[in-house]
C-alpha cells in the first residue's frame, strides 16, 4: 500500500510541474526557433487584430493577450509606445524567453538537478545555455564594425573591451 502511495504522489508532483510548465496556450519546454516562432505569431495577432481599433481599445486588447502570461507593462510608456512593444516580436521573444528560463530553472530546483556545491540556483543545462549565449553574442560583435568620422574602423567587440560599461574594465577603474 505504501508503495501505491510513492506512486500516486510522485504522478501528482510530476502532473504539477507539467502544469507549472504551461501557461495559457504556451508550452514553456518548447526550443528557440519554436519560442520565436509562437512570439511572432503572438506580435502578429496584435498587429492585425487591432489594426481597426482606435488606440486605446486596441492597447486594452495587446495588454490582455500580454497578461495571460503574467506579464505586465509598465505604467510610464505612452499608449503609441506600449503599442509598438507589443506588436514587437522581439518584445514578446525577451519576455517569453525569459519566463521560459525562470520556469525551467524552477522546475530543476524542484527536481534536484542543480549542483549544490557548484551553485544553489543554476542547473548545468542553464549554464551551457548562458555561455553558449555569451558566446553568440561575442560572435555578433566580432563581425559588426563601427566607422570613426576619421575614417577609421574598429570592431564592437573592441569598443566593447575598452568601454567602462564592460565589467571587466569597470572593475579595474574603481580600483
Amino acid at each position: 500500500m505504501t508503495r501505491l502511495s510513492d506512486y500516486v504522489t510522485a504522478n501528482r508532483f510530476l502532473s504539477n510541474l507539467d502544469k507549472q510548465l504551461q501557461v495559457a496556450d504556451l508550452n514553456l519546454t518548447t526550443d528557440l526557433p519554436e519560442l520565436k516562432r509562437f512570439a511572432k505569431t503572438k506580435a502578429n495577432e496584435c498587429m492585425r487584430d487591432t489594426a481597426h481599433m482606435a488606440k486605446e481599445q486596441a492597447l486594452s486588447f495587446c495588454k490582455s493577450k500580454f497578461s495571460r502570461y503574467g506579464f505586465v507593462l509598465p505604467d510610464d510608456h505612452s499608449i503609441a509606445e506600449a503599442l509598438t512593444q507589443l506588436r514587437s516580436e522581439k518584445f514578446w521573444f525577451k519576455r517569453l524567453k525569459q519566463l521560459a528560463a525562470q520556469q525551467m530553472e524552477e522546475v530543476r530546483r524542484q527536481l534536484d538537478l542543480v549542483h549544490q556545491e557548484k551553485s544553489t540556483y543554476c542547473s548545468s543545462e542553464r549554464l551551457s545555455q548562458h555561455q553558449w549565449e555569451k558566446e553568440q553574442s561575442l560572435s555578433y560583435m566580432e563581425n559588426k564594425w563601427f566607422c570613426s568620422a576619421d575614417g577609421e574602423y574598429i570592431s564592437m567587440l573592441d569598443a566593447y573591451n575598452s568601454n567602462v560599461s564592460n565589467p571587466r574594465v569597470r572593475s579595474v577603474v574603481v580600483k
